[in-house]
């Protein structure tokens, strides 16, 4: 794994910290039921190299650019493939609505996100039938972008937490610089971090954010250490809703490429704003479609990731009450 001492997380360098990094440990493909459940159980996570076909992968990743070069991010001087970033955008002028519906319609990355595969490991996870979602969160992050530390249970309300699985999939090879996904090893069972921020709900609870945008003073005894990679296509994360996870900050001049999606239990609560012909996510009345080039590098209460439309699907601005 490439150093992440000179790596970013929300603005300010790895550094000293790099010494409470580990590379994150990887799962063999062919692993059986026992071996992922123990590997599970002890870290919070299950991650697994080429997983994926990274031909698919590829094919997803370049379905996605082209919806972002249309919109200007992209530099189309350079082979779509290479992600180069334009450092510029024009999607204030574009019916965002149309072009997240279009990076939806990508066969490949429907299939990326519906891999039996995946389903058989999360199969064995929750020791039973599951099935993905239909709402899934594609992400094209620029310079300067990167997550804060958080859980996922306080964006996904609906069934149980402890039957649903989060994935995290790369569509590129993305190293420590680029922004690949970080993780603290065994958070998952921090009471601290539950009580904290796992119980809010992001809808719900005025000036909801991240938990933390520093790496350092963050971790329980029961923890750690922080885990990431170099990650490549073909790999994938698996892990529950109440693992602290971030990203580290996109220090290149490419556009880091990902997708987050969703299985649950198929015997669980069906919720249809995850599941079913309408699901829109957590705002029916706005548009997932993160920004590529942020100014909130913090992200604080995540507004740049859902936009406010108009009538011809172009972003407008935040009514007062959601200001």
């Amino acid at each position: 794994m490439q150093s992440v001492s000179a790596a970013q997380f929300c603005g300010r360098p790895i550094g000293g910290m790099s010494r409470h990094f580990e590379p994150l440990l990887e799962t063999p493909a062919d692993a059986g039921t026992d071996e992922l459940r123990a590997v599970f159980g002890t870290h919070g996570y299950v991650f697994v190299r080429g997983l994926l076909s990274p031909d698919l992968v590829r094919r997803a990743r370049e379905d996605i650019l082209s919806v972002h070069a249309i919109m200007g991010e992209v530099d189309d001087r350079y082979p779509l493939a290479e992600g180069r970033a334009s450092h510029r955008s024009n999607r204030a002028d574009i019916n965002v609505r149309a072009a997240r519906r279009a990076i939806l319609r990508s066969d490949a990355l429907q299939q990326v996100v519906r891999s039996e595969r995946i389903g058989q490991v999360i199969g064995a996870l929750l020791d039973g039938p599951v099935r993905p979602w239909d709402f899934i969160w594609p992400r094209v992050m620029g310079k300067g972008s990167g997550s804060g530390l958080h859980q996922d249970a306080p964006f996904l309300r609906g069934p149980a937490p402890e039957a649903v699985m989060s994935v995290w999939t790369p569509l590129g090879d993305i190293d420590p610089h680029q922004g690949g996904l970080v993780l603290l090893d065994g958070s998952q069972d921090c009471q601290l971090y539950r009580t904290e921020y796992g119980v809010l709900d992001a809808d719900a609870d005025a000036n909801f954010g991240w938990y933390a945008d520093r790496l350092d003073g963050i971790r329980q005894d029961a923890c750690g250490p922080w885990r990431t990679t170099s990650y490549r296509m073909g790999d994938v994360v698996i892990f529950g809703l109440f693992m602290l996870h971030g990203a580290l900050d996109n220090t290149t001049d490419f556009l880091r490429v990902s997708v987050d999606s969703r299985w649950q239990r198929s015997d669980a609560v069906v919720d249809p704003r995850w599941i079913g012909p309408a699901a829109v996510g957590r705002h029916p009345d706005r548009i997932f479609l993160p920004g590529v080039f942020v100014d909130d590098t913090l992200n604080e209460g995540l507004r740049s990731e859902f936009h406010w439309i108009g009538s011809d699907g172009r972003p407008v601005d935040a009514p007062d009450r959601d200001r």
